[in-house]
């Protein structure tokens, strides 16, 4: 903002944005210094939907009315192409594990161990190979950026 002149004298911007922590919501200050500057939620293609806001901002201090989305997901489910006998929302499933997201913060390692074994049934006679899907809880892929994954199951026979 200082670069394209939307600051002060001082280099202070007219415009901040920030998050509350304590309610996972946002903040805009537009400062009345300049009376003149609105920012406009209410057009697609925006910011909107990542800070919480859906109205045409004026001067003043302003939180957001809903909280700031910036991930989407709020479980991780690993699926394995040899199990069944699992269900996820009512539906039968091949996942073999779920993971709430909010574990770890965004950026960090996460090292997950089940707390408790339990065995699902294994749904063919011979195993030539394994195949696993990490998705969100709507089933969509998840793009763990070259990030490296490791995954271990334990098989026995009952």
């Amino acid at each position: 903002m200082v670069n394209n002149k939307h600051a002060d004298s001082k280099g202070e911007p007219y415009i901040n944005i920030g998050i509350l922590f304590q309610t996972f919501k946002s903040f805009i200050n537009i400062r009345a210094s300049n009376p003149s500057y609105k920012v406009d939620f209410t057009k697609p293609k925006t910011f909107r939907k990542l800070l919480g806001f859906k109205k045409i901002l004026d001067s003043g201090y302003h939180i957001s009315d809903s909280n700031v989305q910036i991930t989407s997901v709020s479980s991780i489910l690993i699926h394995c192409d040899i199990i069944s006998g699992s269900y996820h929302n009512g539906k039968e499933s091949n996942v073999i594990f779920s993971i709430p997201a909010f574990i770890v913060p965004s950026g960090y390692k996460m090292n997950v161990i089940p707390p408790n074994m339990f065995y699902l049934q294994i749904n063919r006679s011979v195993i030539n190979s394994i195949s696993f899907r990490i998705t969100d809880e709507e089933e969509n892929i998840l793009n763990f950026k070259g990030e490296e994954l490791s995954l271990a199951i334990h098989i026995r026979q009952v």
